[in-house]
């Protein structure tokens, strides 16, 4: 699942996709023990919510934390120019930053969903806060291989019905590695389970493995073009949430000035359901401008549209975002 602009920005909903009120009642009985069903009656309900996690980033090695610096030698000689005697050229010896494996970070996004019930009539809007603790170790393992183990803590709150409150857990790989200057190859693990809030009960588990591949080329002294494409393969705990995607992606990194950066990003993906006949069709734009006050601390501002075709009907839908972000992160 890319990462994104801010993986970028953007994440999932509600589970009210329109459904008749008895519906909703029942759905509070079992979140509070007292109804015993089958969880994958319940997929329907949860979507939104998974949808969310999955919006926050979209996709893309371009704009996720899965791509990090090539390994540096530990001494590095430098020739320096003029400086000969009878013994040959003089070379200054240096040590360079040792490479750093660690990273942890805080990411804290407050944005205004206009759809958080996925709904493709009487959309349900509300703020929703998504608060992000993770910590990941990047061990250099070859020259050119990036290798990322990372796991995540993520606190999802809604301003108006906090009855959907969530939190989602998350542990993963990550690999990626350049094909000469043609492009990059990546892929990865990844076990997620969501729980609800008010109740503490886990309602959702997914193992995502990821295979992609892309591409960034330089558009004049400053704009980078890149696009690629990606495929997630996504058994879950609910046989009708069982998927597959294949996403198609680009967008433009435009350096406003030194400290602030704007991302385009335009996503294609087509979801196909194997525990059930529905195939989705997915169209998300998302725009995001961040500012980087130093190397641990950036914030942003970001608004992406995001628009659902199904050939089941009910999953049809089109969903807004605006918000804002920041983000602490520290590497050793």
């Amino acid at each position: 699942m890319l990462i994104f602009i801010g993986k970028s920005t953007a994440f999932p909903k509600n589970p009210m996709r329109n459904y008749p009120p008895f519906t909703l009642v029942l759905a509070r009985l079992w979140l509070s023990g007292l109804l015993l069903l089958g969880v994958s009656q319940w997929a329907p309900a949860q979507e939104p919510r998974i949808n969310l996690l999955e919006q926050r980033l979209p996709a893309g090695p371009a704009t996720n934390q899965w791509v990090a610096p090539a390994p540096v030698a530990a001494r590095t000689a430098v020739p320096q120019v003029d400086e000969l005697n009878d013994l040959g050229p003089e070379l200054a010896l240096y040590r360079q930053p040792r490479p750093k494996w660690f990273d942890v970070s805080s990411d804290t996004q407050y944005a205004y969903n206009s759809n958080i019930n996925l709904a493709p009539h009487a959309a349900l809007g509300d703020g929703v806060l998504v608060e992000t603790l993770a910590l990941a170790v990047s061990p250099v393992l070859r020259p050119g291989l990036t290798s990322t183990v990372y796991v995540r803590q993520q606190f999802i709150r809604y301003n108006n019905h906090d009855v959907f409150d969530f939190n989602a857990q998350t542990a993963g790989l990550a690999l990626s590695y350049p094909v000469r200057d043609w492009c990059a190859v990546y892929g990865g693990f990844a076990a997620s389970r969501l729980i609800a809030d008010k109740y503490d009960t886990e309602f959702y588990r997914e193992y995502d493995t990821v295979f992609g591949v892309w591409r960034q080329q330089q558009l004049g002294s400053r704009v980078v073009l890149y696009y690629g494409y990606q495929l997630d393969w996504l058994p879950t705990n609910m046989p009708t949430m069982d998927r597959v995607y294949n996403a198609l992606y680009g967008g433009l990194n435009v350096p406003l000035t030194d400290q602030v950066l704007a991302q385009l990003l335009y996503r294609f993906q087509v979801q196909t359901y194997l525990g059930e006949d529905r195939t989705d069709w997915n169209h998300l734009v998302n725009l995001a401008v961040t500012y980087t006050f130093n190397r641990w601390i950036a914030a942003r501002a970001f608004a992406s549209y995001s628009a659902n075709h199904s050939n089941l009907s009910s999953f049809s839908y089109r969903a807004g975002n605006a918000g804002a972000g920041l983000n602490l992160d520290f590497k050793f």
